[in-house]
């Protein structure tokens, strides 16, 4: 192989490395499109090691142990606890997955990680992720209540457009809070469907304010019996 075209791995969502025995080089990112990120180039196929834990298989690179995909093709699933993050496309289209449980040890939800998971009821979102990528959750369909931890701080775009019975929202974090549902929305639709939006008093920093939930023509603002939450219901 003397040249590899643009797009050559277009649309291979499950690729995670690419064994390179040629004289071209190329690194990560070099031939890679917005919809499939490689994560690892090598020139000896032994060198790839897999990691399978309860019918799940992982990826350990730089550091990171990467959730690849489930095997056993059961619908619930459990995350290792030793997992830091969900790969990109992971659950792909994966209609028969009912339930998925998140460890604290997860920092970040790939790209289309759960898209098109048409099962899915609920998720929990722990206060150890950071970044929820775009598309993360996309046309969950069945999708009706969603939590997210205090750790959130960057949500991307459409991660939850279609997800149209997604009527109860649970936000622990500021930047959900102070983005979600406004104008230039950063919150990838969070709020679209919602209605019922429950926000942790404590995580609301000085300053911050969300015009979308405020607007009483929208939502009615009440305390939670607990005095930890408002809540925004229409």
């Amino acid at each position: 192989v003397t040249s590899i075209g643009s797009w050559a791995f277009e649309r291979c969502y499950s690729l995670v490395y690419v064994v390179n025995k040629s004289s071209l080089e190329f690194n990560v990112g070099d031939y890679d499109t917005s919809n499939n990120p490689i994560l690892e180039i090598v020139s000896d196929e032994s060198g790839v090691v897999f990691v399978d834990i309860d019918g799940n298989r992982y990826k350990d690179y730089n550091g990171e142990r990467y959730f690849i995909k489930n095997l056993d093709g059961s619908s619930e699933i459990e995350i290792d606890s030793s997992c830091t993050q969900i790969y990109q496309y992971a659950f792909y289209d994966r209609a028969d997955i009912t339930s998925v449980s998140i460890p604290e040890s997860v920092t970040s939800i790939g790209e289309d990680a759960f898209s098109d998971c048409s099962s899915l009821t609920s998720i929990t979102i722990p206060d150890s992720v950071t970044s929820i990528e775009w598309s993360a959750f996309y046309n969950c369909t069945s999708l009706t209540s969603v939590t997210i931890g205090e750790g959130v701080t960057s949500i991307g775009s459409w991660a939850f457009d279609g997800c149209t019975s997604l009527t109860s929202v649970t936000i622990e974090s500021n930047y959900a809070y102070a983005n979600a549902g406004t104008r230039f929305d950063q919150c990838g639709y969070l709020l679209q469907n919602a209605t019922e939006v429950r926000v942790l008093i404590s995580c609301i920093e000085e300053g911050s304010t969300n015009s979308y939930l405020e607007d009483t023509a929208n939502f009615t603002k009440t305390t939670s019996a607990d005095g930890l939450y408002y809540i925004y219901t229409k």
